[in-house]
This record gives structure tokens, C-alpha cells and sequence, in this order.
């Protein structure tokens, strides 16, 4: 399953590299692509994932996920 979010907070590709190793940490996720231009993260999972658990998994960052 491909889904689709906003991410807001990111300025760099080490903010990227680190909010995607943060992610792919979640069960079930198997892909995380981020574009920082444009600010969409797109995740490729076992399932839905709620925005809270993909906040919660960024929580000491700058951060945050929207739908």
C-alpha cells in the first residue's frame, strides 16, 4: 500500500536522510520517499499508518506530518 502525507521541517538532506531512517523503523513499512521540494513523503507499507505513529517515530525533531 502507497500513501501519501505532508511533511513539514525540512531544510536539508541530512533531514531527510534522518526522518526517512526514523520512519522505515515503524512495522510494516517498507519503502519512505521523501521530496524535499515539495514537502510530500511517500511511504510504501503492509498497511495504513496513522499520522500520530509516524509523528510519534519523529517526536525529538523539527519535524511533523500532516495528511
Amino acid at each position: 500500500m502507497k500513501t501519501n502525507y505532508k511533511i513539514e521541517g525540512l531544510t536539508c538532506g541530512a533531514c531527510v536522510k534522518l526522518a526517512s531512517n526514523r520512519i522505515k523503523k515503524i512495522a510494516g513499512v517498507q519503502e519512505v520517499d521523501i521530496d524535499i521540494k515539495s514537502g510530500t513523503l511517500s511511504i510504501t507499507s503492509d498497511g495504513e499508518l496513522s499520522v500520530e505513529s509516524l509523528n510519534e517515530s519523529l517526536a525529538d525533531t523539527e519535524y511533523k506530518v500532516k495528511k
